[in-house]
């Protein structure tokens, strides 16, 4: 799907198509992930460190 920039209507990106179901999965998947607290529950500098390797 086109994504079209606000400005002059030229495309800036493309993105994948989702259906309602794979949103219901993506959402349950991250509400999983941050109840579990492996990583919501480290520190913020933990998370930089691991996310800037």
């Amino acid at each position: 799907m086109d994504v079209p920039s606000p400005i002059n209507g030229q495309v800036l990106t493309q993105v994948a198509r989702g259906t309602a179901e794979d949103m219901r999965s993506t959402i349950a998947s991250a509400r999983s992930a941050f109840e579990d607290k492996g990583w919501s529950g480290q520190a913020p500098a933990v998370r930089r460190k691991v996310l800037l390797r």
